[in-house]
């Protein structure tokens, strides 16, 4: 029951269980994690990742189901896009544990949308 009196019910919304590939998932992210990459910014909501530039204007945002993999290879942040494009970022040795805290939150979150495939 939903308040609208004995025996009735909500209409079902489009986000009630599966939606083709996704998951009617809920997933929170307390705070939004920022990592400087060299003199970039790279912020993560628990959703969205924006890539914050000096060299162009605006900024670049991808959400976190569209991404294939987000790792660290050596200092180069390194994301792999479902449109077969990668992301190369680098940044300096000792921002390595800011963005690894955004790395690991950004596949959390993938993993919650696609759990079968998973991140390495």
């Amino acid at each position: 029951m939903d308040g609208r009196g004995p025996g009735t019910r909500r209409p079902r919304s489009p986000f009630d269980g599966e939606i083709g590939p996704f998951r009617n998932t809920l997933t929170i992210v307390s705070d939004v994690i920022e990592a400087p990459i060299d003199n970039w910014l790279a912020s993560f909501d628990g959703r969205v990742l924006e890539i914050f530039t000096p060299y162009r204007e605006g900024s670049m945002r991808y959400h976190a189901a569209l991404i294939v993999d987000c790792r660290v290879d050596g200092t180069t942040l390194t994301i792999d896009f479902q449109r077969r494009e990668v992301g190369l970022w680098p940044f300096n040795p000792g921002q390595l544990p800011q963005v690894t805290v955004l790395v690991e939150a950004v596949r959390a979150v993938r993993r919650s949308w696609w759990p079968s495939q998973g991140t390495p």
